[in-house]
């Protein structure tokens, strides 16, 4: 079965209706999240997140299917050159911190030259990372 969902300008989209009802709270609300919103919540709770990302815009330093780990931090305390977890207009990048305003705001780009935009949403400051293929 599908549940059809209206989006914005009259967009419909349809996404398979999932029974939660056999999950515990918790568990309900991780199903219903994508993994980077739940990094966003584990950071936020203060915890230490390792996972894989995937993509090639941090290439050469981060190849597709490194293995990351975060540490929570809030925008204030990163600088510029770090490679942090933040949503800017609703996507999460892992990216650099291309710049600092003085109202505590970051610029997050990619190693591409890309600039993605301005936010106060950095969630997790990258720690360690690990290459595919090196040890």
């Amino acid at each position: 079965m599908e549940v059809s969902r209206e989006l914005a300008m009259g967009a419909v989209l349809r996404v398979p209706d999932r029974d939660l009802s056999g999950l515990a709270p918790v568990q309900a609300v991780e199903a219903s999240m994508s993994q980077r919103q739940q990094i966003e919540v584990r950071l936020k709770d203060g915890e230490t997140v390792t996972y894989r990302e995937h993509g090639n815009s941090m290439a050469p330093k981060l190849l597709d299917g490194v293995q990351v780990t975060l540490a929570p931090c809030m925008a204030e305390s990163v600088r510029v050159g770090d490679i942090v977890f933040a949503k800017v207009r609703g996507r999460y990048f892992l990216h650099y911190v291309t710049a600092k305003a003085k109202d505590g705001s970051v610029q997050i780009g990619n190693a591409r030259g890309h600039v993605n935009g301005w936010t106060r949403s950095v969630f997790g400051v990258v720690v360690d990372y690990n290459n595919p293929g090196k040890s």
